[in-house]
């Protein structure tokens, strides 16, 4: 039966218990679902030390569980959790996941934490190892400690062989034996690698064999290892063993192509960048991601590195501090809106604030 119109006096009590029963029996039966919203499923931040809220609507109780040692969290309620993360020390940007997990349930929300690298550390490979006292060119174990201590996270090595087929770090054979106080002939034979370690280098520094690399980068996992004089890739990924974190300026195509085979990214040099016809189709064809060339070719080339640029193949300049007044700070400065960076002695400018 259906009833139009005003309901009359004596059903009105009726209807309006049947309702109290159904509302109450409603209450009784339905139970709420289980629900964990946060207001945010992913955040971006910067590279320095920040906090950062997440408001979150729940109706259950939850755990939080952070997968990266990097994120903490600092304050917890039920409606907002104030996390903080550590300084992004890495060459590369770092994610981190959050869940929100229902306690003895099935509810839950995942937080995506993304954040940023100090641009600053794509800037500055240090020289030989970097600067150490007023000394240049040591490839020693000293500098590495002192310029990842100044920040730096790429770490130019110059790589040689012993006369028993080691490499060591050394520019040249002639350059090291005076730097060491070698007290044989004064030329470029290489020494072995017993001569190369019972020496100091400017009585003060230590100098290292494929061993030593190897364990300072087995111990700095952020470092990445750029090398120069080597022209070997396969030959010389047989003995360090961190091929993820190594980019070796290479002096011929054939060598370029053999590190590429292998999966090491490859830096042509500037021998054959500016000796090859068609340079960009190369570059393109190889999926070159690295140059390096010296400063001194930046002035009538702007519009060839700008391409490179524009394409994301990094470049990296050489020859910083050889012409009076083209330091570092002239660098950074001047010629970055044509370049990503340089090999630096001086690694000062890492300790400016990070750009935002």
């Amino acid at each position: 039966m259906i009833f139009q119109g005003k309901t009359s006096q004596w059903l009105k009590p009726v209807i309006f218990c049947f309702s109290i029963l159904f509302a109450a029996s409603c209450s009784i039966d339905v139970e709420e679902e289980p629900l964990i919203v946060i207001h945010s499923i992913e955040i971006e931040i910067n590279a320095e030390m920040a906090t950062f809220g997440i408001d979150v609507t729940a109706n259950v109780d939850f755990d939080i569980t952070i997968d990266d040692e990097w994120i903490t969290k600092v304050v917890a309620s039920q409606t907002t959790v104030t996390f903080q993360v550590q300084e992004n020390t890495a060459i590369t940007e770092r994610t981190g996941i959050v869940t929100f997990k229902q306690k003895d349930g099935y509810a839950s929300a995942t937080l995506t934490v993304i954040q940023a690298s100090n641009p600053l550390l794509e800037v500055f490979i240090a020289h030989a190892g970097g600067k150490i006292g007023r000394y240049t060119y040591t490839n020693s174990l000293e500098a590495l400690n002192f310029s990842y201590d100044m920040g730096c996270r790429m770490f130019e090595l110059d790589i040689c062989e012993t006369s028993d087929g080691v490499f060591v770090g050394v520019h040249d054979w002639k350059h090291f034996k005076t730097i060491s106080g070698y007290t044989g002939i004064q030329d470029a034979s290489p020494l072995s690698e017993q001569e190369f370690l019972s020496l100091s280098i400017y009585g003060a520094y230590t100098p290292m064999n494929i061993s030593a690399i190897n364990a300072w980068f087995e111990s700095h996992k952020e470092a990445i290892l750029v090398t120069d004089k080597v022209n070997q890739p396969k030959r010389f990924t047989e003995h360090f063993l961190f091929k993820d974190r190594l980019i070796m300026e290479l002096f011929s195509w054939d060598a370029v192509v053999e590190a590429l085979d292998i999966g090491v990214k490859a830096m042509p040099s500037q021998n054959i960048v500016f000796g090859t016809r068609n340079i960009e189709k190369r570059l393109d064809d190889l999926n070159i991601k690295y140059v390096a060339v010296s400063r001194r070719v930046i002035s009538g080339n702007e519009e060839f590195f700008e391409q490179l640029k524009n394409k994301n193949i990094k470049t990296y300049v050489y020859h910083v501090n050889f012409d009076e007044g083209k330091n570092e700070k002239y660098v950074f400065e001047n010629e970055l809106k044509w370049i990503t960076g340089m090999y630096a002695d001086n690694l000062s400018l890492l300790q400016s604030p990070i750009p935002q």
